[in-house]
């Protein structure tokens, strides 16, 4: 029902992480997958892989020239990349790591919908990774969240503009996923016992799937939406988190 066979697919962030699973399960599913990353994995031989720094406006308008004469339109386009920073509090943040996150996880969206939406094909799907950290505060995490809280109203401008060809723009807002990036035993993923509804972080394979959905031909009428992926994470306050609470403070 959600297939992906033969549709050409552009995944930034696609050599590790999410992006790095997305990009293997689409291609053994028969996508032609092609992977940008700032650093390309050669070994890495299921799909094709690019360098590019979407923070980098010439860059990615480099790529797609160079992928429209190579490989012509595209189907899907899934914008993952992304940079967590150093961060901290909010009153003590470094503008310099701020204005570093806001060009990779900001304004590098807005390269890769700018330069990409001439290579796609009337009727693909384009899918921005977002994060819950853009609408719950987190503590120590001002300037990831701020520099992703745009995306959502970027994708929403994006799938008007692009509406008329028929081409979706949707975004998925996955929780805390596990992977080499995200182990289980730090506090984010500990946490999860207490403040999502199903008590636990995600895996990778929990989250492929949404993506997927927006990629194929079964969300056809889906655009301007965002999916949440997090195990409930901003369903509430949960009655583990509240047991816990008390207990802290008993």
């Amino acid at each position: 029902m959600f297939a992906v066979e033969d549709k050409r697919i552009l995944i930034t962030g696609g050599t590790q992480g999410i992006g790095l699973a997305l990009a293997t399960s689409l291609a053994e599913q028969g996508a032609e997958v092609i992977a940008v990353a700032r650093r390309p994995r050669p070994e890495l031989t299921q799909f094709e892989s690019f360098s590019c720094d979407q923070g980098d406006e010439d860059a990615v308008a480099q790529l797609f020239s160079s992928l429209r004469k190579s490989h012509g339109s595209l189907d899907g386009l899934v914008i993952n990349a992304g940079v967590l920073p150093q961060d901290g509090p909010l009153l003590e943040a470094d503008s310099s790591d701020f204005e570093a996150a806001w060009r990779i996880n900001t304004l590098g969206v807005l390269h890769m919908l700018k330069h990409g939406a001439a290579l796609l094909r009337d009727g693909a799907a384009v899918v921005v990774t977002a994060t819950p950290a853009s609408q719950y505060v987190f503590p120590a995490y001002a300037t990831y969240g701020a520099s992703k809280s745009a995306l959502e109203l970027l994708v929403r401008h994006a799938a008007v503009e692009l509406g008329a060809r028929g081409v979706r723009v949707n975004a998925v807002k996955p929780g805390t996923i596990l992977t080499d990036m995200q182990p289980d035993n730090d506090a984010e993923a500990r946490m999860c016992r207490h403040t999502t509804c199903l008590q636990r972080p995600g895996r990778v394979a929990e989250v492929l799937g949404t993506f997927q959905f927006l990629l194929s031909d079964a969300s056809i009428y889906v655009t301007a939406s965002t999916v949440t992926v997090d195990g409930g994470w901003l369903g509430g306050v949960t009655p583990g988190l509240v047991d816990a609470l008390v207990e802290s403070n008993a």
